[in-house]
């Protein structure tokens, strides 16, 4: 019966405007709960020993460099490294270039694989136990490739990035997936209703994006006021409430009024203004507002909205002249990010896919004349052409099993006038930074740990020695 010391709560009660331990608040939250983000792949690889890579040539730098590999980066780069420096990072295995170049892994950012549908993904097609094409990739310097499905007149699924690591796990093969939507003009048909029908399909398919887009926008407005008319109906659903009443709310009083006896009616007539229902009978409610009808879901779409929405690229593959006009036609109309694969025509329309500002993909050149039977304008100097006209260039091999000719593609188009330099940051840096890869595709200190060794060259040509990935060796040429 002693009343509780100020300030002081009695055992077994709970303070005021605290909520008992162990149990949830009675009051909801005004604030509305954030939609769970898609969980982002995290890779985890698979790193190799501490490594020194010494006599070793790099491009634009005189006489030999010393490398370390450590942690799957390249931690030190230098002419001299101390001992007493190589004794600290704890150096496991050391391998002499003996004057051999080194360079960054090659990137492969065209390999087409798998089938064209809407929701596939083009790396539940890739075989990491796949060893000959893989040693025939890595036997080339090629380390990362980009894996994109095969391309049909609308949405073909997604793409991903892979780092070639023979008998790899997902995790440790996987960097990331999901950076364009792939699509394909001219390709069904080589003609030029094969390119009005394939156009006008592409065209109609973004149509109906944008309808599908329109129409969820439109219930999500309809939702908010629909929201905002019930709200407002609860509260005049409230006990003794009127409308815009807040629940809760005591009725104000009022004097009773006294009512003159009505006369009662007679059997059958209907009842008069005023008189008591039946005992038993329910009164009628009013009805509330009427929740709009949410749209179907269409996951293709969905996806393909994030295109008009600037979140993905575009990637088409088209060759002709026809079938390019169609692509920079509908880039123009929706205004998103296009990347162009093949171009086997694209000399003809260099200035206009420059100030497009269009990244372009081109495969291995097209050698010798064209006999089909609707030839392609093809000139062997496409690549040195579209370059000089300013365009962002990048050399892929156009096929998961042509990745081994990347190496081959690059050459190809360098010995039809393309610039060395450009060639090489065309497999190198340039994909690299067309893929979202950071730290990559370069030599320096903190990238990643992607290289190659060549060894010495005979007679102008430089054969792979070795291939490094995240600092592991993963390929070695076989002493001959």
């Amino acid at each position: 019966g002693t009343p509780a010391p100020k300030g002081k709560t009695p055992k077994g009660k709970t303070p005021k405007g605290k909520t008992p331990k162990g149990k949830a608040p009675t009051k909801k939250s005004s604030k509305k709960k954030k939609e769970p983000k898609e969980k982002e792949h995290v890779r985890t690889p698979r790193l190799g020993p501490v490594t020194l890579i010494k006599n070793a040539r790099m491009v634009g730098v005189r006489g030999t460099i010393n490398l370390v590999l450590s942690k799957g980066k390249i931690t030190a780069m230098a002419r001299q490294i101390p001992a007493q420096a190589l004794k600290q990072l704890k150096v496991e295995l050391t391998v002499d270039a003996k004057g051999g170049r080194v360079g960054p892994g090659r990137i492969d950012a065209w390999a087409s694989l798998g089938d064209s549908l809407p929701l596939g993904r083009a790396l539940d097609a890739f075989d990491p136990y796949d060893t000959q094409t893989l040693e025939a990739a890595l036997s080339q310097g090629v380390t990362t490739v980009f894996l994109n499905p095969m391309r049909g007149a609308q949405s073909s699924g997604q793409g991903a990035v892979i780092k070639l690591i023979p008998g790899g796990t997902r995790e440790e093969i996987l960097v990331k997936e999901g950076l364009a939507l792939h699509a394909g003009l001219g390709l069904s048909q080589p003609t030029l209703t094969g390119s009005l029908n394939d156009g006008q399909t592409l065209t109609k398919y973004f149509e109906q994006v944008r309808n599908y887009q329109d129409s969820w926008v439109e219930y999500e407005e309809k939702l908010k006021k629909y929201e905002a008319e019930l709200k407002k109906f609860a509260a005049s659903q409230a006990k003794g409430g009127k409308p815009g009443a807040k629940p809760g709310a005591k009725p104000p009083t009022r004097r009773p009024v006294r009512r003159a006896p009505s006369r009662r009616p007679t059997r059958g007539a209907p009842p008069s203004k005023g008189a008591t229902p039946k005992k038993g009978a329910t009164p009628k409610k009013k009805k509330g507002p009427k929740k709009p009808a949410q749209p179907p879901l269409d996951r293709g779409l969905a996806l393909a909205g994030k295109v008009l929405d600037g979140v993905l690229p575009l990637r088409v593959e088209a060759h002709r002249f026809e079938d390019i006009v169609n692509a920079l036609e509908l880039q123009q109309t929706y205004g998103f990010k296009l990347i162009l694969e093949g171009v086997s025509e694209g000399h003809l329309l260099a200035e206009q896919l420059a100030e497009a500002k269009v990244t372009v993909v081109l495969g291995s050149p097209r050698l010798g004349e064209d006999t089909s039977r609707y030839p392609l304008r093809t000139v062997s100097d496409l690549a040195a052409r579209l370059e000089a006209a300013g365009v962002e260039l990048i050399i892929g091999s156009d096929g998961w099993v042509k990745t081994g000719s990347l190496s081959e593609a690059a050459a190809l188009h360098a010995s039809a006038g393309l610039d060395f330099r450009a060639a090489e940051a065309a497999i190198t840096s340039r994909p690299a930074k067309l893929l979202g890869l950071e730290k990559t595709g370069e030599l320096q200190r903190g990238f990643d740990a992607d290289l190659v060794l060549y060894a010495p060259s005979e007679f102008g040509a430089e054969a792979v020695r070795a291939v490094f990935v995240d600092g592991r060796l993963v390929y070695q040429r076989s002493a001959q």
